[in-house]
């Protein structure tokens, strides 16, 4: 599904351009318009085989498909409940759900910065020592997330991001889906391969 087309508003948020997209969701970098501060918006964003975007941006399920998505806007709801009380750097800060379009979306804090990727793909590798520190802070995050029910299930150099201050934080987080998503990538673990494939804590560790 395309996204939102940037200029288009959402609740008083101006979209300025993409940053991330996973199955389910779009990442945008927004502008408060009355404030001038920009924020991050995920939305919640299904297949093409589930609900469609109008010109307006508003997004429709279709009509076979209506109970998959209040599925999924639940899940949505649920795991922007579970992340909020979170308070881990590498982990993104909920302020808010904002129902609008037809769908949900998850205000969250500004965290500028490219991915691991790109970052690699420019010649810049962390030395060991970073490296070390970087692992150490994000297996914190994960058990924060872990404690709150919640797997990120696909953790690559595309979904760890570095931030203009130097320190890594994740995005990607999804509850839908995981196995398909996951298993797509030289990243899986071993448990998302095959015919019956599984998604749990360990998930997350076995990277």
């Amino acid at each position: 599904m395309n996204p939102i087309n940037p200029g288009l508003q959402v609740d008083g948020l101006q979209v300025q351009s993409v940053l991330y997209r996973t199955d389910d969701a779009c990442y945008y970098r927004v502008v408060d318009t009355a404030l001038g501060t920009a924020f991050e918006l995920k939305e919640f964003i299904p297949r093409e085989t589930i609900a469609s975007r109008r010109d307006d941006g508003t997004i429709e399920p279709r009509a076979d498909a209506e109970t998959i998505f209040d599925e999924g806007k639940k899940a949505f709801r649920d795991m922007a409940r579970r992340l909020r009380p979170l308070t881990h750097p590498a982990l993104p800060r909920v302020i808010r759900l904002i129902e609008a379009n037809g769908t949900l979306y998850q205000l969250r804090e500004d965290r500028p910065g490219r991915t691991l990727a790109q970052t690699m793909a420019q010649g810049h590798v962390p030395d060991e020592e970073t490296l070390r520190s970087a692992l150490v802070s994000l297996s914190g995050a994960l058990e924060q997330l872990h404690e709150a029910g919640l797997v990120h299930g696909h953790i690559s150099p595309e979904t760890v991001w570095l931030g203009e201050d130097g320190a890594l934080f994740l995005r990607g987080i999804t509850d839908s889906d995981l196995t398909s998503a996951a298993s797509e990538t030289d990243f899986a673990a071993p448990e998302q391969m095959g015919d019956e494939p599984v998604v749990s804590n360990g998930t997350d560790r076995d990277r």
